[in-house]
């Protein structure tokens, strides 16, 4: 009994080390200071790392993840050397939609994507167990059909748009991550 307390007081106690070791993405990033008219209260979409918004054409994809992207840059895989779970999700709508207002995702046809991956200790492993679980799960474009589902812009200024997606829901994977709350999203040029 003494040497399982022993080995569960040497697990507890590299813990933090090996919180530490995998950066946080779920805290999400400040807002730049070109994004202005969020609300200051409003909650941002949960772990938001970064958000990037795309002109071609008539349309616009607003592209947002947990973690700090450059413009162009997305998430594409997992890595079990991290052992976190990662989102990416991507909402693209006719540039008319760019503009202060609240807007029907589905009268829009706006197209939804997503890639997340979600992470845990591998199967059968204790704390000794160095390497992690994980699934990926995704999607290409599909329409978002929800008349539930808004985007709001609060602001569209030359270098940055900002807004709020409510009431949408992933319609295809329940265990997808939370993609409602207020967003910033750089605008990247082509």
């Amino acid at each position: 009994m003494r040497c399982l307390s022993s080995k569960i007081l040497v697990c507890l106690s590299l813990l933090p080390l090996m919180v530490h070791a995998s950066p946080d993405a779920s805290q999400g990033a400040p807002i730049p200071p070109e994004c202005v008219g969020i609300p200051e209260n409003e909650p941002l979409i949960s772990g938001l790392g970064s958000g990037q918004a795309m002109v071609s054409g008539q349309v616009a994809t607003l592209r947002f993840s947990n973690i700090a992207y450059s413009c162009g840059e997305t998430l594409t895989s997992g890595s079990t050397e991290v052992c976190r779970d990662d989102w990416t999700f991507s909402l693209t709508v006719p540039i008319s939609a760019i503009q202060p207002g609240v807007y029907s995702l589905s009268n829009l046809t706006a197209q939804f994507s997503e890639f997340f991956n979600v992470a845990g200790p591998a199967r059968g492993g204790g704390c000794s167990q160095a390497s992690c679980r994980m699934s990926s799960n995704g999607i290409g474009e599909l329409t978002v059909n929800d008349s539930r589902a808004t985007l709001e812009i609060y602001s569209a200024g030359s270098q940055c748009i900002t807004g709020k997606i409510t009431g949408f829901q992933d319609p295809i994977f329940s265990n997808s991550p939370n993609y409602n709350g207020a967003f910033f999203a750089n605008r990247c040029s082509q």
